[in-house]
């Protein structure tokens, strides 16, 4: 099957909450059909909207199906689709188009992705939040997390960033799995505590306390990460599990803690947490730097570093800073 355009997808997504809102006018509906008989790709568009409608229960509490089920008798009914926040309606519809036939999550970076989180985190800040069933949610900088929680589930949906989960006893009678879902796949905790990390084209999995079962997005088989170990993966392969950094939950407490890393990467991971350029004269990439370093104020951090490696700071503004030597 052909990518779908991503633009087309979006224009189905705008038109879905447009429809949805229970305040379509007979002129937007006409202009909706207008729209999807334009080209064949509104329609297949559409149609996938449809398809992926019949594969998940949970859509069904989606009000305005009747527009995903019966299009073309849409304007003789436009009246009895009920009113839907334009966020609830996008989280309902980001599940929609992100779909595949296997039921996983292979979205794309997307503007209404921040209006479809519960929960965000700017550059630079962290966030704690107690969950409804008493599980701790930890948001790392630049971070962004929707919460799905049904009869039968219980998912978040990291869609940008790191978050780090300390699960709580399901108190439901009837026992509901909790994972974190991703582009590059499903992790569904086993009684745990337990931290993901977004990358570009992958995911790090980092597990303190009982395990983790891995499943990635183009793979039949699934892979448990236990308590003390670490793992990076993508959506079509597993790299091999490596021991635990046990330093690498610091960020909870507002802190970095490294031993013996390059300076460079170093600056790579600090940088995760100011707006703006920081980088290092090449000549001085490599000298390593060990300690604990306050991640809520990197000028003050760059300010340490260069005077235990006898470095200067050169700032062009105070969006581009560079180290270099003394």
């Amino acid at each position: 099957m052909s990518k779908q355009n991503p633009d087309v997808m979006q224009t189905a997504a705008d038109w879905y909450v447009t429809l949805s809102s229970g305040k379509a006018t007979s002129q937007q509906v006409q202009a909706w059909q207008a729209w999807l008989n334009a080209h064949p790709q509104h329609t297949q568009a559409w149609l996938k909207l449809e398809n992926v409608t019949q594969q998940f229960s949970m859509i069904d509490s989606v009000t305005g199906m009747e527009v995903l089920s019966q299009p073309v008798k849409i304007k003789n009914k436009t009246s009895e689709l009920s009113s839907h926040s334009r966020r609830q309606a996008l989280k309902h519809l980001s599940i929609l188009l992100v779909a595949g036939s296997t039921g996983w999550l292979t979205y794309e970076q997307k503007p209404w992705q921040t209006l479809m989180a519960d929960y965000a985190t700017e550059t630079g800040k962290q966030q704690q939040v107690a969950l409804q069933d008493g599980t701790k949610l930890f948001l790392n900088t630049n971070s962004l997390v929707a919460i799905n929680y049904t009869t039968q589930e219980r998912n978040i949906q990291l869609l940008k960033g790191e978050i780090l989960i300390e699960t709580a006893h399901e108190q439901s009678a009837v026992y509901r799995p909790l994972s974190v879902i991703t582009e590059q796949g499903k992790l569904t905790a086993l009684g745990t505590r337990f931290s993901v990390k977004v990358n570009d084209e992958s995911n790090d999995l980092n597990v303190y306390e009982g395990a983790v079962s891995v499943q990635a997005v183009n793979s039949s088989g699934h892979i448990v990460v236990n308590a003390g170990e670490f793992m990076r993966f993508s959506a079509e392969r597993y790299q091999a599990k490596t021991a635990l950094d046990t330093s690498s939950d610091a960020w909870v407490k507002g802190f970095i803690v490294v031993d013996k890393m390059p300076l460079n990467t170093f600056i790579a991971e600090i940088s995760r947490y100011k707006t703006g350029v920081i980088n290092c004269d090449p000549s001085i990439s490599q000298l390593e730097i060990s300690g604990a370093y306050p991640i809520n104020d990197i000028d003050a951090t760059l300010a340490s570093v260069s005077k235990t490696l006898n470095l200067r700071i050169e700032t062009f503004t105070r969006y581009w800073v560079t180290l270099k030597p003394a």
